[in-house]
């Protein structure tokens, strides 16, 4: 009797030690998606990022050259 409450008991551990391992080993998978989620949303970001700079250096230019065809007005009168 006691040999068969042992084994079971046993049993219990083994499953309980494997629930945890898949708990774990899922919570590990989330936090690689979740990673991986971030990554690219910093990748995306950047993407912004660079299409921003790009705009703002197209408005500076043509501010420049706002400014100096203004300049060239104000000087021929």
């Amino acid at each position: 009797m006691k040999v068969a409450y042992l084994f079971a008991l046993m049993g219990v551990m083994a499953l309980t030690g494997c629930s945890s391992l898949n708990d774990q080993q899922r919570a590990e998978r989330e936090a690689m998606f979740d990673l991986h989620e971030a990554e690219i949303n910093v990748a995306e970001r950047e993407t912004d990022m660079v299409a921003a700079k790009e705009q703002l250096e197209k408005a500076e230019a043509h501010l420049q050259q706002m400014e100096a065809n203004f300049k060239e007005i104000v000087s021929a009168r």
